[in-house]
């Protein structure tokens, strides 16, 4: 069930609500199906393409129930064609509350919005340390 969407908030709105209900089918329909889509859960794999990609969702809800999550926008870079957004998501609840930082990136079909790329990873807390001189 593809959806288009109007503007990159009512897309990424539509991606964490089907996020939050851990609903396969919802998702599927918010990526844009082609093979230079990405997905990068936290602590895992790259997902290239949109067959892995799906694989990847439908593997995580898998058994899973509806889990609470809210996000904060950090920061929004783009143009009118591609949509970069920066979050940090607020995944659970209680003790067993965890947040993400994740990069979500989107593009305009030429008839609405749809997603090309979620890269997510743990929330530290600590920041690098900036080297010097020769990094590799």
């Amino acid at each position: 069930m593809s959806q288009l969407f109007s503007t990159v908030e009512e897309l990424e709105k539509a991606f964490y609500t089907a996020f939050r209900s851990v609903d396969a089918e919802y998702m599927a329909g918010i990526w844009l199906p082609e093979e230079h889509v990405y997905c990068i859960h936290p602590n895992g794999p790259l997902f290239l393409g949109y067959d892995e990609v799906m694989e990847s969702w439908i593997s995580i809800f898998s058994g899973a129930a509806d889990t609470a999550l809210v996000y904060d926008l950090l920061q929004t870079k783009g143009n009118s064609a591609v949509r970069v957004h920066i979050v940090e998501e607020h995944v659970g609840s209680g003790m067993n509350a965890v947040s993400v930082l994740a990069t979500n990136t989107y593009q305009d079909t030429g008839k609405g919005w749809k997603m090309t790329g979620h890269h997510a990873s743990m929330k530290s807390g600590k920041r690098l340390e900036v080297a010097t001189g020769t990094l590799h």
